[in-house]
């Protein structure tokens, strides 16, 4: 027996043959589940997409999350172009709930979501489908983790989120600062054994203490931060109670509490047939509202930004660009550059910027070298008329070849073309001397 079939018999009195069992379950892999994204393609499009691909899609009690089956597996799921183009994010199941959770019971619309602990982007980015007029700020403490975050942002192309890299305590600054927040805090991961049995051959009370003294900063930090009236989510992908119960209880047992329990679930594999998981809603109460002067923490270091805003003239470049090429103009949005790219966002950051130094801004639409700027596929979803733009259908097996040699042959004239796929968009791709270029893609 190990320690964890020893505790999880004590905590939640179960056999040893049923924690044997449970074990098992846990260890057992699970079955394949994406997330569409409906901001690029339906959810009716995608099915009957799917259905012409010969995928079997079988529905959950999220609407837009899906088991999903296929016969040809020759290219993996990450190197479809559904999911190169950004139709659809790998997400398992019960990690989809918290996001979900949290629009269910959101009591008025959020201007501003704090997504504590983003990275890889999965909620993040479920967070910006549900609420497509709210600003997503989303945290990445570790930096070796944000290059994977900003490749999901920009595979997604959502326009209205930005990200800071800082430790989520950083946050307590901020009092009633943001209208709802989601806290999947740093766990054991418990959940995730059916990716590595070892997290529970390793097991052991004694790292879930240090863990757990963590998540409560946090969760006190998630606390403070939410607005009055406001919506918090606290997940964890973990089963025991001392990274779940415990963290939330310490809250909820304080007699000046301001938070309402609204929902809590535990996610059991042998039960769901998901990965191992908790998740809990709670809304702040009103309040007299204080009066709050935040601390202006970012400003003295504007010059180092790794975020701008674009100049003037590199906003001419951009727009001369579209106009030329593209006969269209942007959509009512602003620009931010980075050493990387020019990124749109439909939010103005700049009265963020005394407070967060931030890292990403937005979708990735192209560069700017020079006088010159080179877009990205992403731009197609940022122009305002794109109904005159000449399309160009590619098929499967162009795809395929194109996963190593970047480029198709092609046999139409120079220029820029909405690049389509069986019932959807991929973005804009240029042909130069009859070669349709997807490095951007890839």
């Amino acid at each position: 027996m190990s320690r964890f079939s020893d505790y999880i018999q004590n905590a939640f009195g179960f056999s040893p043959a049923e924690a044997e069992g449970i074990i098992e379950s846990m260890k057992k892999p699970i079955g394949k589940s994406i997330r569409i994204n409906t901001r690029k393609i339906t959810l009716e499009k995608f099915k009957l997409h799917a259905k012409e691909q010969w995928w079997t899609l079988t529905e959950t009690d999220i609407p837009e999350v899906f088991l999903i089956d296929r016969d040809d597996t020759t290219i993996a799921l990450g190197n479809t172009i559904e999911h190169v183009a950004g139709w659809f994010y790998i997400q398992e199941v019960a990690a989809a709930h918290p996001p979900y959770l949290l629009k269910k019971h959101i009591a008025n619309h959020p201007d501003k979501i704090l997504d504590m602990c983003a990275s890889p982007g999965g909620k993040t980015t479920q967070l910006a489908d549900y609420f497509p007029d709210s600003l997503i700020i989303a945290n990445e403490v570790n930096r070796t983790r944000t290059p994977q975050l900003f490749d999901n942002l920009d595979r997604m192309g959502y326009d209205n989120i930005a990200v800071v890299s800082c430790d989520g305590r950083f946050f307590q600054n901020f009092p009633d600062f943001f209208d709802a927040v989601l806290l999947d805090a740093p766990c054991s991961g418990e959940g995730t054994v059916f990716r590595d049995s070892s997290i529970v051959d390793h097991w052991h009370e004694k790292n879930i203490d240090r863990i757990a003294k963590l998540q409560k900063q946090l969760m006190e930090t998630a606390e403070a931060v939410t607005a009055p009236g406001g919506t918090l989510s606290y997940s964890t992908c973990t089963l025991n109670v001392m990274e779940n119960e415990e963290v939330i209880d310490s809250r909820l047992q304080k007699e000046s509490t301001p938070l309402t329990e609204l929902f809590r679930k535990r996610f059991w594999p042998h039960i769901e047939h998901t990965g191992g998981f908790f998740a809990s809603i709670f809304q702040k109460k009103n309040a007299s509202q204080t009066e709050h002067d935040y601390p202006v923490l970012a400003a003295q270091g504007q010059k180092n930004l790794i975020v701008t805003p674009a100049t003037k003239g590199e906003r001419e470049i951009v727009e001369r660009f579209i106009s030329k090429h593209l006969k269209s103009t942007l959509k009512n949005g602003f620009l931010y550059v980075t050493k990387d790219g020019v990124y749109f966002n439909q939010r103005n950051l700049g009265p963020l910027a005394e407070y967060f130094f931030f890292v990403h801004a937005g979708t990735k639409i192209g560069t700017v070298k020079g006088n010159t700027f080179t877009p990205t596929h992403h731009l197609w979803w940022c122009l305002e008329e794109v109904s005159h733009i000449p399309e160009f259908p590619i098929s499967s097996e162009q795809w395929a070849s194109s996963i190593n040699h970047k480029q198709i042959t092609v046999d139409v004239p120079d220029g820029y073309y909405k690049v389509s796929y069986g019932r959807g968009t991929v973005g804009i791709c240029s042909v130069q001397n009859q070669v349709l270029i997807t490095k951007n893609l890839q």
